[in-house]
């Protein structure tokens, strides 16, 4: 079960820095099971996946799993006390508490109100488990009910903002390393030590500095004094004091048991304590000469040195005082170091996303595994009985899941099947049986869309695939690789998954993908800044274009009849270019400040989409390049729009982690341009990345690790149980479907598709087909009637203008243009605004007709696709009949 908990929240700014670290493959990351397991099959009750998690409302299935998906970066990762339980924080402002064993989330706080900057700082569990503790970054720590999601009370300083936080051995105390408001001091931030009672929230203990916990004490370690000082609990006079530093301390750890004190000071020495007796043990000199991380042995006879930016790590033998053995990583870089029970290995975390083995004795490397591609571990935490390693990643903010391993072998613990890394791409078959995906994981996965049953596996070599299209007969997939070195795509046989070819398009870097509509024609685009036409039949290249001017290639679209192919690149410039010739026809100037983010085309070949990320999508004439009109939306950071194969609706998604913005995917409609829905599926960026053909499926993109095929027309939710709905309501939801408001609009759509077979007649009574055209004398003396003597004259050709329908809005608009009679533009300008009404309300229709698709609904399509056929309903009837006879 999941508790969802609204909380009021202020932020503080804090940029993020993200840096990559490239690397080579030793190990493969956690691969899950060939044969995925079929979940029992639950009927009645809300909709769950694969796993049994739940989906989300209009889901119809998860493509993959959420489990330890967090959403957002993750800033921290902490264990219960029982190693039981599992919690994650990120920039997003979610805390989520995970079943460690099944990885199966049980508790999400979510923040109310985002603001501009992030919030979550750090997060702890009670031994126990009962109890949460978040350090928020700009208001003060609090405390929850792990079992029921409530919140128990905001504890510490209100001047301070937390950063770290920390239960005690026995749960009764948390430590917070804040950082205070500055407001009374010249330092605009320092370091503060809190020591609070978790059942009161009273403050017993604050001063500058850090705190480390014993059983029945805790010492303070003052960043402007040598020595340190221990406190029982419950006294206020300092019971030891641990001196013998010459200048200050900067770093300070416990061995597990508690007994044994490591210090690392300025004077370039680690000196070892006694803490039931304040006694020096042991001295180790020649020691790092910067801060470093101090990782004491459970036994203490060893000491590890890790010094990050320096890329190196020490073995310190404590009795004898030298160093056993130093492990330098300039490539790889060190992150974490942990010792494993005994003591006798360590395991460390690297910048190139691996983890290693050492042996403590001789420094020898035991192992080493690919925790994840092309990115960086954030984050190693080991479990309180030293045997899960739980690790985060950061992927230029795109990787947002936690990965569990055993600590002793380092095999992935908690296996889910679906992608391990973030999805970036997907394709439908062209008979939408399939849907491919691929992730950074350098993977690609043949899905079944509407049960979520993993088909197929793929394992790219090299790299991630970045871009993947079916050719026309859905026999053969076509993926290229994001950053690869070789430049190369392949081909792989839809039906094993074998790689049947492959050729060099680019000498290097990202390559991205587009297929003609006859599947004979590939176009590729490379980070060399050109884009290429491949004969795919003689596999030889027909042609290559490309501006002079390097900026690096970002986005690609072809248009459905394969004539005209857009391009966007890093200078923020969306170029159109003949698809045959090879020529640019035009360019569009996105903002400057900033790149395009997505492009599409609209199904007729006639609308441009594209986002330069500043608000709004803009849909512009793709053949003139002039603008129709600007979608207007809360951010401009959008990765993906994708339109429905009718052309009525285009999808968008929300690439935003602490914005102010929900992270949802919207559906709007092109005409109207009004916000229709929105799918609400995921806790971090959701991206839009495929429909189906027959433009009842929407696959979007989660930053957990996972996909979500939705039901995107409410045609497959369920609710056509039969029933009878009353005339009134029928009539009430026609009404609906000339709204403007889409929302509105679409809440009649659903109510039609419960109750098909009356819906179909009540359709039927108000939408007939459109009759031919009239004589252009007749049309020619009606509009001048309408500037006629008598007003009689006037409201006859009105009337007999409406009655002739579609046929003469391109005439109306001509007078309303043109006319100099005010009375006539007044009249011609009125007839347009109701047909505009009736247009929309027509067209929402037929895409009910469509999501029904039952035998009484083709029958009344195919009566409208009699009708005048150079009319949008006529074009509309066609077009929804040719995409269900597609569906056969």
């Amino acid at each position: 079960m999941q508790t969802k908990v609204a909380i009021s929240i202020r932020w503080t700014s804090a940029p993020l820095a993200i840096l990559l670290t490239a690397g080579f493959a030793l190990a493969s990351p956690p691969e899950k099971p060939k044969t995925e397991p079929v979940a029992e099959v639950k009927t009645g009750g809300p909709p769950v996946d694969r796993q049994g998690d739940p989906l989300p409302e209009g889901a119809l299935a998860r493509l993959g799993t959420g489990r330890l998906g967090h959403g957002a970066v993750i800033c921290s990762i902490a264990f219960s006390g029982d190693n039981k339980l599992l919690a994650t924080a990120g920039f997003d402002s979610f805390v989520n508490v995970w079943d460690a064993s099944t990885a199966q989330r049980l508790l999400h706080v979510s923040a109310a109100n985002f603001r501009d900057e992030f919030n979550v700082a750090n997060v702890a569990l009670s031994p126990d488990g009962s109890c949460l503790a978040t350090a928020w970054c700009n208001s003060p720590p609090e405390l929850w009910d792990v079992r029921t999601g409530k919140k128990l009370r905001a504890i510490g300083d209100t001047l301070c903002r937390g950063s770290r936080v920390q239960f005690s051995a026995n749960g009764k105390y948390l430590t917070i390393s804040a950082i205070a408001d500055g407001t009374k001091s010249d330092n605009a931030e320092t370091e503060t030590a809190v020591l609070v009672e978790v059942e009161t929230g009273k403050v017993i203990f604050s001063a500058e500095g850090k705190l480390l916990m014993l059983p029945d004490a805790f010492i303070h370690l003052d960043p402007h004094r040598p020595e340190l000082s221990l406190r029982k609990l419950g006294d206020k006079e300092v019971s030891i004091q641990f001196t013998g530093h010459e200048g200050s301390v900067n770093a300070a750890a416990l061995t597990p048991d508690g007994k044994k004190l490591f210090t690392h000071g300025s004077d370039r020495t680690i000196r070892v304590w006694d803490t039931t007796t304040g006694k020096e043990l042991r001295r180790l000199d020649k020691t790092p000469e910067t801060p470093c991380q101090l990782v004491p042995a459970p036994d203490a006879s060893s000491v590890l040195t890790v010094v990050g930016y320096a890329s190196s790590m020490q073995c310190w033998d404590v009795t004898s005082g030298k160093v056993r053995w130093t492990a330098r990583m300039d490539k790889d870089g060190f992150v974490q170091a942990k010792f494993l029970p005994g003591g006798n290995t360590v395991v460390t975390g690297h910048g190139s996303g691996r983890l290693r083995q050492w042996e403590v004795s001789t420094g020898k490397e035991q192992k080493v595994v690919r925790a994840i591609f092309d990115g960086t571990i954030s984050h190693m935490v080991l479990s309180p009985d030293g045997k899960t390693l739980a690790t985060s990643s950061n992927q230029n903010g795109m990787n947002q899941k936690v990965y569990l391993w055993d600590a002793a072998t380092l095999t992935p613990k908690a296996v889910q099947p679906g992608h391990t890394q973030q999805i970036v791409a997907a394709a439908f078959s062209p008979n939408g049986r399939i849907v491919a995906t691929s992730a950074l994981d350098r993977t690609v996965r043949l899905w079944e869309p509407r049960t979520g049953r993993l088909i197929r596996t793929i394992e790219t070599p090299t790299n991630a695939c970045r871009s993947l299209v079916f050719t026309p007969d859905g026999k053969t997939l076509i993926t290229a690789n994001g950053y690869s070195v070789e430049g190369e795509v392949r081909f792989w046989e839809v039906e094993t998954g074998k790689e049947i070819r492959k050729f060099k398009a680019h000498p290097s870097g990202r390559v991205l993908l587009a297929m003609a509509p006859d599947g004979k024609r590939l176009f590729t685009g490379g980070s060399d800044d050109r884009f290429r036409c491949w004969d795919l039949d003689a596999f030889k290249q027909l042609g290559e274009f490309g501006d002079e001017k390097p900026s690096g290639v970002l986005r690609m679209a072809l248009s459905p009849d394969g004539s005209t192919l857009a391009t966007a690149q890093m200078d923020g410039v969306l170029r159109i270019w003949d698809a045959r010739t090879f020529k640019k026809r035009y360019q569009l100037m996105g903002d400057p400040r900033t790149y395009i983010g997505a492009i599409a085309f609209s199904p007729d070949n006639s609308l441009l989409a594209w986002s330069d990320y500043s608000p709004g999508i803009r849909l512009t004439d793709a053949a003139s390049g002039k603008e129709v009109r600007r979608l207007p939306s809360p951010t401009g950071s959008f990765d993906g729009i994708v339109f429905a194969p009718d052309g009525k609706t285009l999808a968008w998604g929300i690439n935003c982690h602490y914005r102010g913005v929900k992270n949802v995917v919207g559906v709007w409609e092109v005409r109207s341009g009004q916000l229709r829905r929105t799918l609400d599926g995921s806790d971090g960026p959701t991206l839009p990345l495929a429909h189906s053909p027959n433009g009842a499926l929407l696959v979007t993109a989660g930053s957990d690790c996972s996909a979500l095929v939705w039901d995107v027309n409410g045609r497959f939710n369920g609710k056509q149980a039969g029933g009878i709905a009353s005339p009134e309501k029928l009539d009430q939801c026609w009404r609906l479907l000339a709204e403007h408001d889409a929302r509105k609009a679409f809440d009649g759509m659903e109510t039609f598709t419960q109750f098909p077979e009356q819906g179909v007649a009540r359709i039927a009574e108000d939408l007939k087909p459109i009759p031919p055209r009239a004589p252009a004398e007749k049309v020619a003396a009606l509009l001048r009637d309408l500037d006629g003597d008598s007003f009689e004259t006037r409201e006859t050709a009105t009337r007999e203008l409406e009655r002739l329908d579609e046929t003469v809005v391109t005439d109306l608009q001509r007078l309303a243009k043109k006319s100099e009679s005010a009375e006539a533009r007044t009249r011609a300008e009125r007839l347009l605004k109701r047909m505009d009404a009736i247009r929309l309300q027509r067209e929402r229709a037929i895409e009910i007709l469509e999501m029904i698709g039952k035998p009484s609904a083709v029958k009344l399509l195919k009566s409208l696709a009699d009708g005048q056929p150079d009319v949008p309903l006529t074009r509309d009837a066609r077009g929804a009949l040719q995409r269900l006879n597609a569906k056969k």
